[in-house]
């Protein structure tokens, strides 16, 4: 399945050294943006212009963008998700061993 990205840069005949060179962003980015593969791009800021100033500069209209937005949002919150629960445990293991410790400590000091 081609994205709606690289489908205009296509037609407007573009390649991905055109675009990374117009817009100063990195090729492999680029390629990221078009597979949507939004993991490999650090940082959901980067993200968010590197898609807008590429979608303005193919003249995709807002509407499109949008979409894509509220589409990327879902999936950044389903991966932040994850990594709350990972720093809850982090919390719940670090509130344990202090209990631990202090006890030890106590224990020792009988």
């Amino acid at each position: 399945m081609t994205s709606k990205l690289k489908e205009a840069r296509q037609h407007a005949g573009y390649t991905i050294q055109d675009i990374s060179k117009k817009l100063k962003i990195r090729k492999q980015y680029i390629i990221d943006l078009e597979e949507e593969n939004y993991d490999a791009i650090p940082g959901k800021v980067y993200i968010e212009g590197y898609k807008k100033m590429y979608y303005e500069f193919l003249g995709i209209r807002s509407e499109k963008i949008q979409e894509k937005k509220v589409e990327m949002v879902r999936m950044l919150n389903k991966n932040n998700h994850h990594s709350k629960k990972y720093k809850d445990y982090i919390t719940y293991f670090s509130i344990i061993m202090l209990i631990l410790v202090i006890l030890a400590y106590n224990f020792l000091l009988r």
